[in-house]
C-alpha cells in the first residue's frame, strides 16, 4: 500500500505542468462590487496530461508512470474526453454574471503559465480573466480491489484583475471518491466511448463549481 501512495504521488507529479501554486483569496464585498458591470473573458489553456493508473503498470515504477500517462491521452484523444476545466469555466462565468452583475464575454484569452503579470500584459483590453486550471486529472484502482477505480480530479480558480495585474479571488477543490458498490472495473470506465468516464468527470466539475462558488466566490 506505501508503494502504491508513493507510486500515485509521482503520477500526479508528472501530470502537472510546472509547479502550481494555490492561495485561498476569498472574494469580498469590495471586489465584488469592483467587477460589477465589467466584462469577464476566460482564460484558455492547453489540455493536460491524464494519467490511467492501472495494477500493471503500476509495477514498473518511474516506467510505469511514464506509460500511465501515455495510456491516459490515448485514452482522452481516442474517446474525445474534455478537460472539466473547459464546463467550469463556461458556468462560473455565467454565474458571476448572475449574482454580481459583470457582463459574460463571447472572448477568451490563451493563459499558457501562471504568470498573472503577463497574463494582463498579454490582454491589455481586457477587464477580468476566469482562470480554471485542471491541476490533475486522472483515474486509479482501489489499493485494497485492485479491479475496481475512481476517477480523481483538482481543479484551480483564479479571478485576475487585469488593469491591476493581481489575483482578487482565487481557491482549489479536489474530489477523491471513496469506493462504494457502484464503483467501476477498468472496462467499464471506458466502455461506450468511455461514458462513465466522462460521467464520473461531469460529476467532479459539478463539485468543484459548488465548491467554488461556496467556499471563493461567495454564493
Amino acid at each position: 500500500m506505501c508503494i502504491n501512495k508513493a507510486l500515485l504521488a509521482v503520477v500526479v507529479g508528472l501530470t502537472m505542468v510546472g509547479c502550481v501554486s494555490v492561495n485561498h483569496i476569498p472574494m469580498t464585498p469590495e471586489i465584488a462590487n469592483g467587477i460589477k458591470y465589467k466584462e469577464v473573458v476566460t482564460g484558455k489553456r492547453e489540455k493536460p496530461d491524464f494519467a490511467a493508473i492501472t495494477a500493471g503498470k503500476a509495477m514498473f515504477a518511474m516506467i510505469g508512470a511514464v506509460a500511465m500517462i501515455s495510456a491516459g491521452n490515448e485514452i482522452v484523444v481516442n474517446n474525445n474526453v474534455e478537460d472539466p476545466a473547459i464546463y467550469i469555466v463556461e458556468k462560473l462565468s455565467a454565474d458571476l454574471s448572475a449574482k454580481y452583475g459583470t457582463k459574460v464575454s463571447t472572448k477568451s484569452v490563451t493563459i499558457t503559465d501562471d504568470d498573472v503579470q503577463a497574463a494582463s500584459k498579454n490582454n491589455p483590453g481586457v477587464d477580468v480573466i476566469l482562470d480554471i486550471r485542471t491541476i490533475n486529472w486522472s483515474f486509479a484502482y482501489f489499493p485494497t480491489t485492485w479491479d475496481k477505480y475512481r476517477v480523481m480530479y483538482s481543479a484551480r480558480l483564479r479571478l485576475i484583475d487585469v488593469k491591476d495585474e493581481k489575483v482578487i479571488a482565487e481557491g482549489f477543490c479536489s474530489r477523491v471518491p471513496d469506493q462504494t458498490p457502484s464503483s467501476p472495473t477498468y472496462e467499464e470506465l471506458l466502455a461506450n466511448n468511455a461514458e462513465r468516464l466522462k460521467r464520473e468527470l461531469k460529476e467532479a466539475a459539478d463539485f468543484c463549481i459548488g465548491d467554488f462558488k461556496t467556499k471563493v466566490l461567495q454564493f
